[in-house]
């Protein structure tokens, strides 16, 4: 199976999603927002072997070559994108964004 590795700037935006959420009032308990990133991540690294991957618009280049991405649905209003490389030995996580972000770039 597959290691999965993380980019330093999704580990960095996953350290600061807790407290966004919070400043955007998404959440109003610290614990609910921590709860919320590591449902984020525990779905990335339980299911990203078993659900198909898409292959990224070109607007992602900038993220890296031969990007691949899968959705999560985490809600009715809010769609989470994981783009990704892969090789046969691991999968990096490039970038982690969501459907209020960069929902118009996806088909």
């Amino acid at each position: 199976m597959r290691k999965i590795k993380y980019d330093n700037t999704v580990i960095l935006f996953l350290s600061d999603l807790t407290d966004i959420l919070i400043k955007e009032e998404y959440f109003s308990f610290y614990e609910t927002s921590v709860e919320y990133m590591w449902d984020l991540i525990s779905f990335v690294e339980n299911k990203i072997h078993t659900i198909p991957h898409k292959h990224a618009p070109p607007y992602f280049a900038k993220y890296g070559n031969n990007l691949f991405y899968i959705l999560y649905n985490r809600n009715r209003n809010t769609t989470w994108y994981i783009l990704f490389e892969k090789t046969p030995y691991h999968f990096l996580i490039r970038h982690i964004s969501n459907n209020h972000v960069v929902g118009k770039y996806f088909e």
